[in-house]
């Protein structure tokens, strides 16, 4: 229900009929018409609180993706550096090993 159908339907009732006569009725809607705009600010605020919330969760779930995406790389990094490395020691042995039979024969 809209706050204009609220009103009205507020202003038709026998209660608000008892206001008007007793000219409290102008008085009682500037006190409803506040607290609906104090309601609507709190909705509005715990909305933008809500929105901030799932920007942050969006923002941290970005940073955990990209911290694995870099662990990712820096692992076959690492892993590439071994195998590499592993290799450059079988050809040196092998280096060695027709090094020292030249030598021998």
């Amino acid at each position: 229900m809209t706050v204009q159908g609220w009103f009205t339907r507020c202003a038709l009732s026998k209660q608000a009929a008892r206001m008007a006569r007793r000219g409290r009725l102008r008085c009682t809607l500037r006190r409803w018409s506040s607290a609906v705009r104090t309601a609507a600010a709190a909705a509005e605020q715990a909305e933008l609180k809500a929105q901030a919330t799932r920007q942050k969760m969006q923002v941290d779930s970005l940073r955990a993706w990209h911290s694995a995406a870099v662990l990712r790389v820096h692992r076959r990094w690492a892993e590439d550096q071994i195998a590499a490395r592993a290799r450059v020691a079988q050809l040196h042995a092998v280096m060695h090993h027709w090094h020292t039979a030249l030598h021998v024969s």
